[in-house]
């Protein structure tokens, strides 16, 4: 084992070969050094079970595997034929052209940020959106922030630190990346009433809670658990009345927080934020990268003395929205203001799209594609946790594993590791695309890379 041990070369060793002295020449000296001591390391701690010591072209494989893994992983272009509109795994909402615009613009040139150029001095950033979000909403004030996590955390801290808050067995629900909503309302230091029973919670439940320490009621959207059959839950209305009777508040966290009527789109009501706010909800809580469809954001709006003080709390600081994502949420708002929602925002486009459009793209496809496909009726998801259960009827391009090379799992990771990267969805011996997904620009490249992979 020495011996072996010893036929690996010294770092100088390796930086002397040609093909790493290239690699310094491309990425700094000092990073290509650090990645060879890790190769190195791992070819100690591999021979430890038996492995031989390896050859130079081995050790230089690695290396520049590794650097590749490490740096041009991201971000990488992914063409989405999962169907899923809003996937949260690939970024949820894409932006309209006009938000993605303005963000470049920002990101090259200094901006009036934090400065009021009518007086000349600072300005809170939260301003650049306040009248936005108030006249699409009908709210009195509101505030925004970096996800709606954090406008969770921050009203609540805000609000009921110390305090007891109320919220159904049914809606504590666990979130994307496994947060789940007891933790994070924990962390704003206020104690957790539950009431109710997974599916059935009535409007005495909550009221037999209240006590001298509860500052709220928290109403929790069930992001995408659904409970169907024998269910109960009050209305917003009714929730309403009894926090009034209290005099507590009444924190509706709506998750995705859509802007517009989903029935003009063929699809089952979603709970709006106008409705939120006219049924008299004291704080209501969104997002801003889901139905609204622009950047990663949460939005706070409510009566403007609850308002103020989320504003003013400390950890408004830590939670404050970055420049690219406030001017991008600038930019989709008006969309809304402009009256242009599905003609520029990409969620609702794809939404609206008519199979009709679908089906023209899915037939383009299929004629650029070598192998045998099929063309078969499926259905698309909203998804972000966004009208959970909705289905869109859609049409996808199928390849059955039998016509695959390789084999569908290789298949699926060939795809996966090109550029762009290409991710279906597997159903059976079949990997499905999904054509509402796929922009019309992406259909030749999809194409192009599928007919490149060999047996």
């Amino acid at each position: 084992m020495v011996n072996e041990l010893q036929k690996i070369p010294s770092v100088d060793a390796v930086l002397r070969d040609p093909l790493v002295e290239e690699l310094c020449n491309i990425f700094s000296r000092s990073y290509v050094t650090n990645t060879i001591r890790t190769v190195l390391t791992n070819f100690r701690t591999n021979m430890k079970n038996g492995t031989k010591a390896p050859d130079i072209s081995e050790i230089i494989s690695d290396i520049q595997i590794y650097i590749g893994n490490k740096l041009n992983t991201f971000p990488k272009t992914i063409i989405n034929g999962t169907g899923i509109i809003l996937h949260t795994n690939f970024g949820r909402a894409l932006l309209s052209k006009e938000s993605t615009e303005v963000i470049k613009d920002i990101a090259i040139n200094y901006s009036n940020l934090e400065f009021d150029l009518v007086s000349g001095e600072r300005f809170s950033r939260h301003k650049h959106v306040e009248h936005l979000i108030n006249y699409l909403t009908n709210s009195e004030a509101s505030n925004v922030v970096n996800n709606n996590a954090a406008a969770l955390i921050l009203t609540l801290t805000s609000i009921c630190e110390n305090k007891e808050v109320i919220i159904s067995k049914g809606e504590q629900v666990e979130i994307g990346g496994g947060f789940r909503i007891p933790d994070i309302v924990n962390q704003s230091r206020v104690h957790i009433t539950e009431v109710g029973t997974t599916n059935r919670t009535y409007l005495s439940d909550y009221e037999n809670a209240i006590n001298k320490n509860t500052a709220a009621i928290l109403k929790v959207h069930p992001s995408n658990f659904k409970t169907i059959g024998f269910t109960k839950s009050p209305d917003l209305d009714e929730l309403v009345v009894l926090a009034n009777k209290y005099n507590i508040k009444l924190i509706n966290d709506l998750g995705s927080g859509c802007l517009i009527n989903t029935e003009n789109y063929g699809i089952e009501h979603e709970p709006t934020v106008q409705e939120s706010v006219l049924s008299g909800c004291h704080i209501t809580l969104f997002s801003g990268d889901k139905l609204v469809g622009g950047p990663q954001s949460g939005i706070i709006i409510g009566e403007k003395e609850l308002i103020n003080k989320t504003i003013r709390h400390p950890l408004a600081r830590s939670f404050r929205l970055d420049k690219f994502n406030l001017a991008g949420l600038h930019r989709t708002l008006e969309h809304y203001v402009r009256g242009e929602v599905d003609r520029k925002i990409p969620v609702w486009q794809m939404i609206k799209m008519n199979k009709k459009a679908i089906l023209t793209k899915a037939e383009k496809l299929q004629k650029l594609i070598k192998y045998k496909t099929t063309i078969e009726k499926s259905v698309s998801q909203i998804g972000g946790g966004s009208l959970p259960g909705q289905e869109l009827e859609t049409f996808v391009i199928g390849i059955d594993e039998k016509h695959m090379p390789l084999g569908q799992e290789n298949f699926r990771k060939i795809l996966r590791e090109s550029t762009p990267s290409i991710i279906g969805r597997s159903e059976n011996s079949k990997l499905l695309f999904d054509l509402r997904t796929i922009h019309s620009n992406q259909i030749k490249t999809l194409a192009s890379i599928i007919n490149n992979i060999n047996t």
